[in-house]
């Protein structure tokens, strides 16, 4: 059947479950990465509890692709607006990763504040990737 023939029913429903999977698209992407980071990262022999590592790498390797994933795929699984669920996802994001490693630790230190700004680059990295795949 062709675009012509569709119901315009059909195309919301799709649309609709389309919105209503960006946010678990957006969620599982970015768990793949991190785990696909994490196993990349320990099969090369890398310690993730050393200090160095954990402040320096772990935000380089792991938590900036965790960010652009969680961007990228869910503003890509977005029938429209892509860029506006973009920047809705990086800021949300930035928030989560705000919580998780500067407001809700006990014990603050150079590493927490590198995993934030790892994660919030991803974001805003992810924003741009959309933003250019999106307008061509």
């Amino acid at each position: 059947m062709n675009e012509a023939n569709k119901s315009p029913k059909g195309n919301r429903f799709v649309s609709a479950i389309r919105w209503l999977a960006v946010m678990p698209a957006a969620f599982v992407a970015s768990r793949l990465v991190s785990g696909l980071a994490f196993a990349l990262m320990t099969s090369m022999g890398i310690d993730l509890r050393g200090p160095g590592y954990s402040a320096f790498l772990l935000p380089l390797l792991q938590l900036l692709p965790n960010g652009v994933a969680f961007t990228v795929v869910g503003a890509l699984f977005a029938p429209s607006r892509r860029s506006v669920t973009a920047t809705t996802l990086a800021v949300l994001c930035v928030v989560m990763s705000l919580m998780i490693h500067v407001v809700l630790p006990s014990n603050l230190g150079v590493a927490n504040y590198m995993h934030f700004a790892g994660a919030s680059l991803g974001a805003v990295i992810g924003i741009a990737v959309v933003s250019k795949v999106t307008r061509g």
